[in-house]
């Protein structure tokens, strides 16, 4: 037992140590090939979705962490968190489109690219939102190489897309593609991957098929 222990929390370790490294690899390269006051936006619309993200988690990796190991089955839990953590994203999404106009006021420097691409920024919420609901599962499950793989699968996707983007001169606006689709393309993975738990054992989905 504690040798599976370490391999597993080295494994997350080295994971997030990749990550981490890469991110500031590319940090000092998006310093070097955007101007401080896009870099300064950048900032700013991460904290906008880690902010309407984790209200979309609304806690439902503990919910998992906690019912996983419970007399429940675990593809039920699943099927029911999903169902929650939906409605949990759509609320979050409400709450952005209402405050917006408020978040604009406040944050003056976030105003011009708030309403210009609200859309874009919701779909970056909710995709980044799915993605840590999907960490937070293979954590919980304690399947380290499915984490490891859609954790990789991310920062690789981000760090490549980010510098073919600035190289075709999108500026800014390629970052936030580029962190959309390394959000997305995991989300789609994850999705894929649990779509047998999640429907097998959805209630609508069971009444349905009776």
């Amino acid at each position: 037992m504690t040798k599976i222990l370490l391999r597993n929390t080295g494994i997350y370790f080295l994971i997030n140590l990749l990550s981490q490294v890469a991110v500031f690899v590319l940090w000092i390269i998006i310093a070097r090939a955007l101007p401080p006051s896009e870099i300064g936006v950048y900032a700013l619309v991460i904290f906008l979705v880690d902010f309407f993200g984790a209200f979309s988690v609304f806690g439902m990796d503990t919910v998992l962490l906690r019912f996983y190991y419970s007399e429940e089955k675990r593809e039920a839990v699943l099927s029911n968190v999903i169902i929650v953590f939906v409605f949990s994203n759509v609320l979050s999404l409400i709450l952005l489109f209402s405050l917006s106009g408020l978040i604009s006021r406040l944050i003056p420097g976030l105003s011009a690219p708030l309403l210009k691409y609200l859309i874009l920024f919701s779909a970056m919420i909710l995709t980044s939102a799915f993605y840590n609901f999907a960490l937070s599962h293979y954590s919980s499950l304690k399947q380290v190489k499915s984490f490891g793989k859609i954790s990789i699968l991310q920062t690789v996707l981000f760090f490549v897309l980010s510098l073919a983007f600035l190289n075709l001169g999108l500026q800014i606006l390629g970052i936030f593609y580029a962190l959309l689709i390394s959000y997305s393309v995991p989300t789609f993975v994850f999705l894929f991957k649990e779509a047998k738990n999640i429907f097998q054992n959805n209630p609508s989905c069971s009444e349905g098929q009776s």
